[in-house]
């Protein structure tokens, strides 16, 4: 086996301060101002776009519904949702997301095989962000209310 002569030599200045200043002039520091990068920046530099962070989510997993009948509960919680909540208030605005209208990464897949929800034949699985729960639960807990009380009257047919 032949090793490279260059893999078997050894730097001369190992624990030298001298590449640790070459990083250091390179990469920026916290106090530093100016743009940082050695090559220089870009208007079209990705770095410059503003960073899409998604709003907080409700999230209503189904069983049973339909896509018109998803994006009527969609359009009735966000209605809710406007009229109980505060225009210029603290309480944040959840996005809707309601399945099959609206693709969910969780989609409570357990519960509708084996779980409650494997037993029924229409079910709506809300999921709330933790604020929701937590900092602002008695402003969602009314618009939830609202909401499953108006949801049902949508989804069940009426009493005969």
């Amino acid at each position: 086996m032949i090793i490279p002569n260059r893999a078997m030599t050894r730097n001369p200045v190992r624990g030298s301060t001298k590449k640790n200043e070459m990083q250091a002039a390179n990469h920026p520091s916290a106090a530093a101002m100016d743009p940082t990068s050695v090559t220089g920046t870009s208007s079209e530099s990705p770095s410059n776009n503003p960073i899409s962070v998604p709003a907080a989510t409700a999230k209503i997993a189904t069983v049973g519904v339909s896509r018109d009948d998803a994006w009527r509960l969609k359009a009735l919680l966000e209605m809710i949702r406007d009229v109980r909540l505060p225009a210029e208030g603290e309480v944040p605005r959840l996005d809707v997301w309601v399945e099959p209208l609206d693709t969910l990464w969780y989609t409570a897949s357990a519960a509708k095989q084996s779980g409650m929800l494997a037993q029924t034949r229409l079910a709506l699985h809300i999921e709330l962000p933790r604020a929701a729960r937590t900092t602002y639960r008695e402003a969602y807990t009314t618009v939830l209310a609202d909401f499953l009380i108006q949801s049902a009257a949508l989804l069940l047919p009426p009493a005969r």
